[in-house]
């Protein structure tokens, strides 16, 4: 009987050493991260650079102590590695996290996407998650982009002064359920494409929606204006390019 209490006590001792966390020198989750999605020309956030601007906003959960924690982690290279600002730490070494990463960080105010000639990458919002991360082992996360990407491809032309107006929703905001929505009291307006001359094309991020039949995209080339009416519904879907060839626009 003493050995087998002295054995009981020996086992419950182990197990207390392995659920510690010194908590003068707590363990941050760690944090890799990648972007994933298909591209075209136009950059968006297709890749980090780790310039110190790209910061994310991070959600865990600790699923055996029921732990939720939010942190923000700055990405710190080309590779995705990152940083902690403000961090998530473990409570137990037991335990395993679910964990939750937005970009940008702070991405759930309103913006206007009106302007997009020079490019998007400030509104490109990415999402990603990743269940069941061991103590010790890096969050590896792959993002995927939440708005849609439209390419209009029109006939080949030589000038460099275009530019190109598409119908669109033209505010958006980063809702609580990691989705891209528009404001319920938004105007449809026009949205400013980013020029792809190499490629005779113009491109844009668009929240996901279905543009309708009967909208006008205007276009012009040098000198030239030109519109096209859609003959049917453009269906848009978050984290997917798509193309629409204009063969011919009426001038």
């Amino acid at each position: 009987m003493a050995s087998m209490l002295s054995a009981m006590v020996v086992a419950c001792s182990s197990d207390d050493m392995e659920q510690a966390i010194d908590k003068d020198r707590p363990q941050a989750l760690g944090l890799v991260c990648s972007v994933g999605g298909s591209t075209r020309t136009v950059s968006g956030m297709d890749a980090w650079t780790g310039d110190g601007t790209e910061l994310l906003d991070v959600f865990v959960t600790f699923n055996s102590t029921s732990v939720k924690d939010t942190g923000v982690y700055e990405v710190i290279n080309s590779l995705g590695e990152t940083s902690v600002v403000s961090g998530l730490y473990w409570p137990s070494v037991s335990t395993t996290a679910n964990v939750v990463a937005r970009y940008p960080a702070g991405s759930g105010d309103t913006v206007c996407i009106s302007h997009q000639e020079n490019g998007f990458k400030a509104f490109d919002y990415l999402y990603g998650k990743v269940d069941n991360v061991a103590h010790k082992a890096d969050a590896t996360i792959t993002f995927t982009h939440k708005m849609a990407k439209l390419c209009v491809i029109v006939p080949a032309f030589a000038e460099t002064d275009v530019s190109m107006q598409v119908p669109s929703d033209t505010l958006v905001y980063f809702a609580s359920d990691n989705t891209v929505k528009v404001p319920e009291d938004a105007i449809t307006g026009y949205i400013e494409a980013c020029p792809d001359v190499a490629n005779h094309a113009f491109e844009l991020l668009l929240p996901p929606q279905t543009i309708t039949a009967g909208r006008t995209i205007y276009y012009r080339i040098g000198e030239k204006n030109y519109r096209y009416t859609l003959t049917g519904n453009m269906e848009l879907t978050e984290n997917k390019v798509d193309t629409l060839y204009i063969k011919q626009a009426t001038i």
